[in-house]
């Protein structure tokens, strides 16, 4: 956290920082399946002062949805276009079956950065807090996320989290992107490696079955 903190205020500054922010797409609804959905909360550019950069780059600050988290984990998958997510793969009238299109909403980041997110992604698998998601066999890359939740009445934060890893697989030739989040998780710790990244390789593993994707990592 010190280090990303350290990159935001002294590399990236205020309105860079922020422009990323809104290239993966928080702070805006990801698709219009779901007329409910939230858009998120990030704070105007004109409002962010030097201790909420910092907190915005390890991930306070800032509130984003499930899905537009998955889009964004997508977005780095796809080597850095970031797609709408569609609710309805095809739709089918008679004998006519209509596909829904590749929406791309922009590029998020180049694919150069994509490619190194994923292998620093991987390593967080291999060696990092998402251990506990590792597919035999596989190769995922997934990051693990701890927060602390706001309080009721908008102020500070309270003494339980959200727990929640995300990523996508096979890490190389990804089919699945995918977020697992543990609200106030009770037993077993609370971080998302402990919590969160084992129902991530539980799900992991029975999608790569049933998707019949042969493996890609000798062990």
């Amino acid at each position: 956290n010190c280090g990303t903190a350290r990159v935001a205020g002294g590399r990236l500054g205020t309105e860079r920082l922020m422009r990323y922010v809104q290239r993966f797409g928080f702070g805006v609804r990801a698709t219009r399946d779901f007329p409910a959905e939230s858009s998120g909360i990030v704070m105007p550019v004109a409002r962010i002062r030097e201790h909420d950069l910092a907190r915005v780059a390890i991930g306070y600050s800032v509130a984003v949805t499930p899905l537009q988290m998955a889009a964004a984990m997508s977005a780095v998958a796809n080597g850095g276009e970031l797609l709408k997510p569609r609710i309805v793969r095809a739709r089918i009238a008679g004998a006519t079956r209509t596909e829904t299109t590749r929406d791309v909403v922009r590029r998020a980041i180049s694919a150069e950065t994509a490619a190194r997110l994923t292998t620093m992604m991987e390593s967080v698998v291999e060696v990092g807090t998402a251990r506990s998601a590792r597919v035999d066999g596989y190769s995922l890359a997934a990051k693990t996320g701890t927060a602390r939740k706001l309080n009721p009445n908008g102020r500070g934060y309270v003494m339980e989290y959200m727990a929640s890893t995300a990523g996508f697989f096979p890490s190389r030739n990804p089919a699945v992107a995918m977020i697992v989040v543990v609200d106030s998780p009770k037993k077993k710790g609370y971080y998302g490696g402990a919590v969160a990244a084992p129902v991530f390789q539980r799900i992991a593993d029975a999608a790569l079955r049933h998707l019949a994707i042969a493996p890609n990592v000798k062990r």
